[in-house]
């Protein structure tokens, strides 16, 4: 039950320090809740911690793909998206050096950050687990049965320990900060990504189309969301944005895509992220794994970060289990390799055309070849759009 009106936490950090737990995860954002959410099914007591209260607003382009709702309905939360009122979404326009092409999409949906990162925390709870928000928990030292933790909430700090960690605390994380085993690699000319949110639909923005401008120096993806507000997300050089502020290069980029004007841009409140594309060193240690964009993230222009980041809350699930019945440490080789399997290939994929986007001259070619044979795009977004092969989860 939870504990007043004013908070989604079922628990305290005091109380937190006298219970003895399997699991916690770090972080409830998609990965996070998932994972939290299926292990408590199993009967795992589970401890689910985020830095930040609910709702609330995260960098996202907020696009739950075709294989996003395939994975959230194999786990019985297919209704999540209807409840919410969210948006279909079966359609892309991409614009770029004046040209455009729209493209048809399997059917996905338009869901804010605030809304769906509710609801899965939520479905976490009523699974079981325990969540505790607005505290930051920090992986300390391996122990005889498990992994030690630090938990901060304001100006209160208690220690406690799990026989599990699971880390899912996205890009730029800091719940690894203190651990050794673990450190992170940021690829060069990595880009860095802003949001904002416009109340209004602008003319020629209609609903269930994502509307993605490509220009030098990144790109701009707009999509209305259940709450009849615009997200507006991008992608952006960083070397380009000291010259800009954020809201006057999406303009730039939007008003020298061909796509319709988005007005009001550089009167919105924009927030960042740090660089998009970085990996771990390993994906985990003993009695740690990392899930989510915390096992490493590539920048999605194909939208498909939170269909990732739900599998990966998904298919962590049998190596906890795992670990906790036979007492095995150290699974982190054998998660590596899995999450690679799962996601890889969608993963170069994606890293291959975002790097092709950022030549002018391909990004040219390829509009303008698609508006004239759409279908050449039919297979590229059929194999990222393929429900993921999970075990059980």
């Amino acid at each position: 039950m939870m504990q007043n009106q004013a908070t989604m936490s079922t628990i305290d950090a005091t109380d937190v320090s006298r219970r003895k737990w399997d699991v916690i995860v770090a972080g409830a954002g998609p990965a996070g809740s998932v994972a939290a959410r299926q292990l408590a099914l199993r009967g795992v007591a589970v401890l689910l911690v985020d830095k930040a209260e609910f709702p609330r607003r995260k960098v996202c382009g907020c696009y739950l793909s075709g294989s996003a709702l395939a994975t959230l309905q194999s786990i019985g939360l297919g209704n999540l998206c209807h409840q919410s009122g969210a948006p279909c979404v079966t359609r892309v326009r991409i614009g770029t050096q004046g040209r455009t092409v729209c493209l048809t999409l399997p059917a996905g949906a338009a869901l804010s950050r605030e809304t769906l990162d509710t609801a899965l925390a939520k479905s976490a709870v009523d699974a079981g687990a325990e969540l505790l928000c607005h505290t930051a928990a920090t992986v300390g030292r391996l122990t005889s049965s498990g992994r030690s933790f630090d938990l901060k909430c304001g100006n209160q700090s208690v220690a406690s320990s799990a026989r599990m960690i699971v880390v899912a605390d996205g890009v730029g994380g800091q719940s690894l900060k203190d651990c050794s085993d673990v450190r992170f690699k940021v690829a060069t000319r990595s880009r860095v990504g802003i949001a904002a949110m416009t109340d209004t639909l602008p003319d020629g923005y209609v609903t269930g189309t994502i509307h993605m401008a490509i220009g030098r120096a990144g790109y701009v993806g707009a999509l209305q969301l259940e709450t009849g507000s615009l997200d507006v997300a991008a992608a952006l050089d960083p070397t380009v944005l000291k010259h800009f502020s954020p809201g006057e290069l999406a303009q730039k980029i939007v008003d020298e895509s061909g796509l319709p004007r988005l007005d009001g841009l550089e009167q919105v409140r924009w927030r960042g992220t740090p660089p998009l594309t970085r990996t771990p060193t390993r994906p985990g240690a003993s009695r740690l794994l990392l899930i989510g964009d915390a096992a490493g993230y590539v920048e999605p222009f194909t939208g498909e970060g939170m269909s990732w980041a739900i599998a990966s809350g998904c298919a962590v699930v049998p190596f906890v289990l795992e670990s906790l019945s036979s007492g095995s440490d150290d699974l982190a080789k054998s998660w590596g390799t899995e999450h690679r399997r799962l996601l890889g290939s969608r993963q170069r994929l994606c890293r291959l055309l975002t790097r092709g986007l950022r030549s002018p001259l391909l990004a040219g070619v390829s509009v303008r070849t698609l508006a004239m044979l759409p279908s050449l795009a039919t297979p590229f977004i059929n194999r990222l759009n393929r429900p993921p092969s999970l075990e059980s989860a």
